[in-house]
């Protein structure tokens, strides 16, 4: 990496850092007297509360969450990122809302560097290789659909464009959300990442970390199921040759990493009444024809 895109990607992640802070921090700044900000944003403010109260379980000695918002007894349960940022919280004493925002800025960096890598790898033998990189990175974190255009007609009556309400479909918006958001993309396309490269220098060892870090996603973002094994399916049935039989060894491998998070989730449906109605009432409709089309092709 030149010290060109080196400066290119401090210089996006340090704006990223500053636009995504301007918000909260304003916030912080115009609250009363005798009250406390609590660190929320335009979007997803319920959500917050909820990690807030992971990370601050974790601080009192737990590594296994309940569900505090609920008096209903049933099974605590697992979730590696929110464990991660607990631990940081509880070694540094940092209060909940400081170590869910101080995340958020870590990450950032990391998430860029990541796409970065991934872009990279696009144009191996393109005379503007740099050029076409940086000007995806750069559209990569700064643009959306043209929903975001279609929200300004939008009524109360009418769904609105997933580009104001569906933070982790657009990258801004996710670095704007949560660190959660940030996390699953660095992992989502890190996995990717070597997944690839694996296949395509045929090292093993690269698939293990594909996996490795596809399996830590899933286990917080279990959704992530539903892209990452029919995508690497698609690429095996695209792929395979008969004279490349590997392609099929590779992507069962990558894929065995999902089973231990499978039988987790599945066996604590299955003996927790609580957790399974949960899930069955954790309805996602799709969205109207045309805002989905635009989200695809916009």
């Amino acid at each position: 990496m030149d010290r060109k895109t080196k400066k290119l990607i401090l210089l996006i992640s340090a704006v990223l850092i500053i636009i995504s802070s301007i918000p909260y921090l304003y916030g912080w700044a115009i609250a009363p007297a005798n009250t406390v900000y609590l660190g929320n944003g335009l979007f997803n403010p319920h959500d917050s509360h909820v990690y807030y109260a992971y990370i601050e379980q974790v601080k009192s000695g737990r590594w296994l969450f309940n569900d505090v918002f609920t008096s209903e007894a049933h099974k605590p349960f697992l979730n590696i990122f929110w464990l991660v940022i607990g631990l940081m919280a509880k070694f540094f004493s940092l209060s909940p809302i400081l170590a869910f925002h101080l995340a958020r800025i870590i990450l950032i960096p990391i998430f860029v560097f990541t796409i970065f890598k991934f872009l990279d790898r696009a144009w191996l033998n393109d005379a503007q290789k740099q050029f076409k990189t940086h000007l995806a990175l750069a559209i990569f974190f700064f643009t959306s659909g043209i929903g975001g255009w279609m929200a300004l007609l939008a009524t109360k009556n009418t769904m609105y464009p997933a580009e104001v309400w569906w933070p982790e479909g657009y990258a801004f918006f996710s670095i704007y959300a949560s660190p959660h958001f940030i996390a699953s993309w660095i992992l989502m396309v890190g996995s990717l990442y070597f997944y690839l490269l694996g296949i395509q220098t045929k090292n093993y060892k690269k698939i293990i970390w594909g996996g490795f870090l596809g399996a830590i996603l899933v286990q917080f973002h279990t959704f992530y199921l539903a892209l990452l094994i029919p995508l690497t399916l698609i690429f095996l049935l695209v792929k395979y040759k008969k004279n490349h039989p590997f392609i099929f060894w590779y992507t069962a491998l990558y894929n065995i990493f999902f089973i231990p998070v499978i039988l987790y989730y599945f066996l604590l449906v299955k003996t927790d009444q609580i957790m399974s109605k949960r899930l069955m009432e954790n309805i996602m409709h799709t969205p109207q024809p045309e805002i989905f089309l635009f989200f695809v092709f916009g």
